[in-house]
């Protein structure tokens, strides 16, 4: 990948054509990376996560939800699902 490329990653959401247009407007290439399956065909330089060796380059998330960026930018990179709880509230 050059560095014109952005990869967009969790790209099954509809959102993600939202997400392609800002990053087509920021003057870089979009290259969206398929992480479940079922991504729409017709999405730019579609590639699956398996192709992708390098994952060092920059990356956004193309998932719609809050909650859902949450858990697709934290998971590749925690070791445990725990990390992805919130922490408990203290009482006062």
């Amino acid at each position: 990948m050059t560095s014109n490329t952005l990869r967009i990653v969790a790209v099954s959401a509809p959102y993600v054509w939202d997400v392609i247009e800002s990053v087509t407007r920021s003057g870089r290439e979009p290259v969206c990376v398929d992480n479940v399956g079922g991504a729409d065909p017709d999405l730019p330089n579609l590639v699956a996560e398996s192709t992708v060796s390098d994952r060092s380059e920059d990356f956004v998330l193309g998932t719609g939800s809050s909650e859902a960026r949450r858990a697709s930018a934290g998971a590749p990179r925690l070791r445990s699902r725990r990390a992805l709880r919130r922490p408990a509230r203290r009482e006062r």
